[in-house]
């Protein structure tokens, strides 16, 4: 009933709303897990340990990027096929996509053994001084290889959201969580010394299975018209896939370098375990950001609808009701500040020591990204991201030259480089509401501001 009077628009039916509902208890148990395997995987290997795992996992976040096209263009493709009521082509799409796929997980899984063996990681990373070249590449063999094989399995979150059932990916999170945290505490009781190789095994490969398993299951019976066959493979749709999403794919290539490098600067200047302590503080919020995303998931497509349709009122008096949401999750965040050291008391006991200074600047940037993501789920919905496509190549340029320059010369510590990554926001935060603002405006003329 609140949904209903929050949204007021006649698409948002009970099918949207099975899926929003879903999403809160999948997500909210998601958070759940992810805390709790915060404090066991630190007992069961190391901070150290643990920080130098966080660094070399944030990889897949980069590799991850190289099927934006691929998912959003199958995503979208996959729709059109389903309103026209033709599933023969939308097992086309899918076919396509799961071999070209294959082809990009062979080419960069050699790119990846190359580098696994040419590169003097020594010069990169933190290696704990306890682990052997040896050991060491096989943590990066492990991570590598398991990627790609998540990579081959990726299009069923897309076939998921062309088909309306959005909560299926956080279904897969939700029990590969799971599973890790049981297996964590069995092996815990088995071995009385945790090995960062054996946890990587589990944390890698348990989405893998889960993945299989739920990919046959659902192909089977949900998904069973666009269950991919060879025989359904068509190259000449390839274009058509790789290229729908061109200026998404280069704004997430830009997002992943801001968000995911912070990890390799932190170990290179300051230790594995200062990256365990940039990881703890950085979840702890996460919780604000991910309660704002549950409500912010559907609106894509709904401001897609009403931009469409020129529904000026409807546009404004939703967005209004998102920010008066994000005003509360911001009190939350400031709430949250202050009762931090008894929070990481309670979930970590004296594992880690956390300073109040970095928990200060990233409360200071989850409360930007709050602000931020309310007018960049707007902006991505009018498909208007010409703007977001330049801001975001500028500041992943300049991202890590200038975190070095902070660090390295101004002496601004772990704290400054979170204060890097908060300017990107205070300088696109204002452009942002300039740009929400002149599309409200609905002019014909193609500007910067309308493209």
């Amino acid at each position: 009933m609140f949904l209903k009077k929050f949204i007021k628009v006649p698409s948002f039916d009970k099918r949207t709303l099975k899926n929003i509902l879903s999403i809160i208890v999948l997500r909210g148990g998601n958070i759940g897990l992810q805390l709790l395997l915060v404090p066991v995987s630190i007992m069961f290997v190391s901070s150290s340990s643990y920080g130098l795992w966080l660094t070399l996992s944030s990889m897949i976040t980069w590799l991850n990027i190289m099927d934006i096209g691929l998912s959003n263009g199958l995503r979208n493709k996959l729709s059109e096929a389903i309103a026209k009521n033709d599933p023969a082509l939308g097992k086309v799409y899918v076919s396509t996509t799961y071999i070209l796929l294959v082809i990009l997980s062979v080419v960069g899984f050699g790119i990846c053994l190359a580098l696994i063996y040419l590169l003097n990681w020594n010069s990169v990373l933190e290696v704990p001084k306890d682990m052997t070249t040896g050991s060491f590449r096989e943590l990066l063999l492990i991570i590598s290889s398991s990627f790609f094989l998540t990579f081959l399995l990726k299009p069923i979150a897309s076939v998921a959201y062309a088909t309306h059932k959005a909560y299926i990916e956080n279904l897969i999170f939700f029990i590969s969580n799971l599973v890790n945290l049981i297996i964590i505490l069995i092996i815990t009781r088995v071995l009385p010394a945790g090995d960062l190789i054996l946890m990587a095994y589990c944390f890698c490969f348990t989405p893998i299975a889960v993945t299989f398993i739920l990919s046959l299951v659902l192909f089977k019976r949900n998904f069973a018209a666009y269950r991919p066959a060879l025989r359904h493979i068509d190259f000449s749709t390839a274009r058509e896939l790789m290229s729908l999403s061109g200026k998404f794919f280069i704004i997430q290539i830009a997002a992943t370098v801001v968000f995911t490098t912070n990890n390799f600067i932190i170990s290179h200047y300051f230790g594995n375990e200062d990256v365990t302590k940039f990881n703890i503080v950085q979840r702890y919020f996460n919780i604000v950001i991910i309660l704002q995303s549950m409500v912010l998931v559907p609106f894509w497509s709904l401001f897609s609808e009403g931009f469409a349709r020129k529904n000026v009122s409807w546009l404004k008096e939703n967005m209004n009701k998102l920010f008066k949401m994000t005003g509360l999750l911001v009190a939350g965040c400031v709430v949250m500040l202050f009762l931090s050291n008894f929070a990481y008391h309670l979930w970590l006991g004296d594992l880690v020591q956390i300073p109040f200074t970095l928990t200060l600047v990233v409360c200071f940037y989850s409360i930007l990204l709050l602000i931020s993501s309310v007018y960049t789920i707007f902006i991505n919905g009018t498909g208007r991201v010409k703007l977001q496509m330049i801001t975001s190549i500028f500041s992943s340029s300049l991202h890590i030259p200038l975190a070095i320059f902070c660090i390295k010369y101004l002496h601004f510590g772990l704290a400054g480089l979170i204060l890097v990554s908060s300017l990107w926001l205070i300088i696109t935060i204002p452009l942002r509401h300039i740009q929400f603002r002149k599309l409200m405006l609905f002019r014909e003329d193609k500007t910067i501001w309308t493209r």
